[in-house]
């Protein structure tokens, strides 16, 4: 009787019976877990709410308690939203469900989903979800990546209704979004927020955009966004018939034959010079002393190049001020004026194939050797690469070539990571140079997880070549492949035996519309995430060359100090009196006398 007391009220409290791991303990079936959960809704919200009678309104949970199971999963959600704490595990449970079962929802229902029952800012809705940064940064971010989904055509076949629907939803509520925190925030989603408000542009062509997004410094960066995306900025991310072999087989192909091409491709990619869009330096605004108020003209929805010209030709804002910015990634690390060094990031979309081209161009102080072993370690990855998340090898087909699985952080979504199957493959070039050649494979042991999205890597790799003292910094000397697979050995002179002044790296990536979601907030100008990168295997190269030298310099001194006891012990040697040593002569002189004597005593 006491277990049976304890279970009743146990199941009496509506938190409990959403904890899956009470269900689980429970084994209560997964057919009755919903049916327990909207009852507790229903209970708890019921007791919330006022009775009729004194005139405030019931729970919408009332007005669904007949409809169908997939409007009644929507209620779940949104009450959900309002009642438990852990909302986004709730909004990544709903996401997971609609865009698998892809149900058919009423207006009504998908109103609900947006606003909750009357978009008042208590209420459940994703909107609310959105703008409640009080509550939760994580959540906010779940509830806008939801929004951003459920209004995309290309992953919501009833994406039009919604955007039907969620452009008639009064501008108050549409405002409970702030969008503007998004942009403010460093938890925020900056380009998600960016997005919506262009879907809003297209969809409210006479409403002024200082309604919905209230801060005039953020208006101003997505003028400055919407600028960058007229330029093609932004990857295409649109569904659409593959025509180029995603992944390659290597049991129908051949690791050979795909480094041969990977190679190929990479060389004329680093030598190509038409039509590159170079991404502006990321410089962090500061505020400064002045407390003006910007004053940004009124820019009707819908109109994206008038409020584009509008603006001035750098969109700077006058509440913030910004000096010694650095210009070159060289400036931003040793200071300005740190050397004739510099980082260069640019990016061209392939229209025919549907991918984007990234290069990026970069010197390093340091031996070639020294930068490919550290680009080839995937063990250190994570400790440079800031977009890394983790790695590991999974077969090792000869002393130059592997095949490895990669995962990477990216900012399209807070729950899913972007994975790769690379084939890896490294040699020689002339005159010293070193090339890392990368492509997409098949492989039994890196099946598609569910927690990751599975990306493409086309052909992609990195080109290291020595910078002489007396030659200037450019990818010069890569087009004869060498087929030398010496190991790595560490040298002070490149092949012509020239003193080296560092070396040029080069890296070339061409991502399909998914693997592009790592590097997108780069090639916006919203964030350096390369070139932190690129800083952070200065630090390490440089943390690694003191680490040697502080071992030569220690082997050096116990050298010194054994040469030094040894010059010591002979010092002595030499101060000892030696022992006298008779010459040959005298031996013989005194051997003759002892025969002498002696056959005189036999006598």
């Amino acid at each position: 009787m006491e277990l049976k007391d304890y279970l009743q009220r146990t199941l009496a409290k509506p938190e409990l019976l959403h904890n899956p791991i009470i269900l689980s303990f429970l084994e209560v079936p997964d057919s009755v877990r919903p049916m327990l959960s909207r009852a507790a809704t229903l209970d708890s919200a019921s007791d919330i709410y006022a009775d009729p009678a004194d005139g405030a309104k019931r729970p919408h949970t009332i007005r669904f308690l007949c409809k169908s199971p997939d409007e009644k999963r929507v209620l779940d959600l949104v009450n959900r939203l309002v009642y438990i704490r852990a909302r986004v595990a709730a909004i990544k449970e709903f996401e997971e469900w609609f865009f698998e079962v892809k149900p058919r929802l009423s207006n009504d229902c998908i109103k609900l989903l947006f606003q909750g029952d009357h978009g008042g800012a208590d209420e459940g809705g994703l909107i609310q979800t959105c703008g409640n940064f009080d509550y939760s940064h994580v959540a906010a971010r779940a509830a806008l990546d939801l929004l951003g989904r459920l209004l995309d055509v290309e992953k919501n076949k009833d994406a039009q209704l919604y955007l039907d629907i969620f452009a008639s939803l009064q501008i108050h509520v549409l405002r409970r979004m702030q969008l503007h925190m998004h942009v403010l925030v460093e938890r925020g989603d900056r380009l998600g927020a960016f997005r919506l408000i262009s879907v809003l542009m297209s969809k409210l062509p006479n409403q002024p955009l200082e309604s919905i997004m209230t801060d005039p410094w953020t208006r101003q960066e997505y003028f400055r966004w919407a600028e960058r995306k007229e330029e093609s900025i932004t990857p295409a991310v649109m569904e659409q018939e593959d025509v180029m072999l995603k992944s390659v087989d290597l049991e129908e192909v051949g690791a050979r034959k795909v480094t041969e091409q990977a190679i190929k491709e990479i060389k004329a990619i680093a030598h190509d010079e038409v039509g590159w869009s170079v991404v502006k330096p990321y410089v962090p605004a500061i505020y400064g002393s002045a407390s003006s108020a910007l004053t940004t003209p009124s820019v009707s929805v819908g109109s994206t190049a008038g409020g584009v010209r509008h603006l001035d030709h750098h969109g700077a804002d006058p509440r913030f001020s910004i000096t010694s910015s650095p210009r070159t990634l060289d400036d931003a690390t040793h200071g300005s004026g740190g050397g004739a060094s510099s980082t260069r990031i640019t990016y061209k979309k392939d229209k025919k194939n549907d991918i984007i081209i990234l290069r990026l161009t970069t010197t390093l102080p340091f031996h070639v050797d020294q930068v490919t072993k550290l680009l080839i370690d995937w063990n250190k990855r994570k400790e440079w690469d800031v977009k890394f998340h983790r790695g590991k090898r999974i077969e090792k087909i000869d002393s130059t070539t592997d095949i490895v699985h990669y995962v990477f952080k990216s900012f399209s979504s807070p729950y899913k990571y972007r994975d790769f199957c690379l084939l890896r493959s490294w040699d020689k070039l002339p005159e010293g140079g070193r090339i890392i050649a990368m492509r997409s494979v098949l492989h039994q042991n890196a099946p598609e997880l569910k927690d990751n999205v599975r990306a493409v890597l086309y052909s992609s790799g990195y080109i290291v070549t020595p910078i002489s003292s007396h030659r200037p910094a450019t990818p010069s000397n890569i087009n004869n492949h060498s087929s030398s697979s010496d190991a790595l050995e560490h040298k002070s002179n490149d092949a012509g035996g020239r003193a080296t002044a560092g070396c040029l790296l080069t890296f070339v990536a061409q991502m399909d519309r998914e693997g592009v979601l790592i590097v997108s907030p780069d090639l916006l100008g919203e964030t350096n995430q390369l070139g932190q990168s690129i800083m952070n295997m200065r630090r390490l190269l440089a943390a690694q060359v003191a680490a040697i030298s502080s071992k030569q310099n220690a082997k050096q001194q116990r050298r010194q100090q054994q040469q030094q006891q040894q010059q010591q012990q002979q010092q002595q040697q030499q101060q000892q009196p030696q022992p006298h040593v008779p010459s040959a002569e005298q031996e013989a002189k005194a051997q003759a006398v002892h025969d002498r004597l002696l056959q005189n005593s036999i006598q």
